[in-house]
């Protein structure tokens, strides 16, 4: 298949999408988009995106609890979501996870939580898709344990806003990096420097749709709701290969077979 463009983090069945990432999914796919990895926050999101799977096989469940619904963590979750990932073909990762020490959730309880995801995701050799606020320091030194002892799964740092050593060092133990919007805000001189200087092999760009979308980056944005859609991605791709002073074919196609490590169709990292 030749390299079509990705939205390595996203959330189609977010309630302010109103019912409508089907389209969005049709959008985007006209647009070139062809990988969705489309992310869960709750348990309760599950189903939802397994039926967009159903649909749609260019979209790729995340299944997990992101850090800020750390207490909505019933019992026997983590069995459930194993049962779940393993109904999947090979392309479906553990997701939304992480630390966020601004997050309500009692930071112990979204500890316990992350490593049960990493742990699920070693034990089936599904990538993992991670957050990451205001914890790179618990976050990055639990990752370079499992990377010590040959253990890291496929492991994705979704919109990025660490600072460049920390880039280096969760590159160097074979993370991939994805970056949001957020990069192209004015202000944002130092994550886009780092962005410029994060290797090809490791990168990504997402949307994390439905984030704010800031109406100075897109002016001419045809988005169907006031937040950011998968369809933005094709100008995100041009405008961040102009900024590392790449060729836009070359730079596709590197972020395409990025991307097929992710949906399992390659061995390893």
């Amino acid at each position: 298949m030749r390299a079509c463009y990705v939205d390595s983090h996203l959330h189609l069945q977010d309630d302010r999408f109103g019912g409508q990432a089907e389209l969005l999914i049709n959008r985007a796919k006209q647009a070139g988009v062809a990988l969705l990895f489309c992310n869960a926050a709750k348990e309760s999101d599950w189903p939802a995106i397994a039926t967009l799977r159903n649909n749609d096989t260019g979209l790729i469940p995340f299944l997990g609890i992101h850090p800020w619904y750390a207490g909505s963590a019933e019992p026997g979750w983590d069995t459930r979501l194993k049962n779940m990932l393993e109904s999947f073909n090979q392309s479906c990762g553990v997701g939304e996870s992480g630390l966020d020490r601004n997050a309500a959730a009692d930071f112990t309880v979204q500890i316990e939580l992350f490593e049960k995801h990493l742990e699920i995701a070693r034990q089936l050799s599904r990538p993992i898709a991670l957050h990451c606020v205001s914890s790179w320091g618990a976050l990055v030194d639990r990752l370079e344990s499992y990377a010590r002892d040959k253990r890291l799964p496929a492991t994705m740092i979704h919109s990025f806003s660490g600072s460049f050593e920390t880039m280096k060092r969760l590159t160097r133990i074979g993370c991939f990096i994805s970056y949001s919007l957020q990069i192209i805000e004015p202000h944002r001189t130092k994550l886009r420097e780092t962005f410029i200087r994060t290797p090809l092999e490791r990168l990504f760009l997402e949307t994390d749709a439905p984030g704010r979308l800031n109406p100075s980056v897109f002016r001419q944005a045809k988005t169907l709701t006031p937040f950011s859609e998968p369809v933005l991605i094709p100008e995100f791709y041009r405008w961040a290969a102009r900024q590392r002073n790449v060729e836009p074919v070359y730079f596709k196609t590197q972020i395409w077979r990025n991307a097929q490590v992710y949906t399992n169709t390659t061995a390893g990292r």
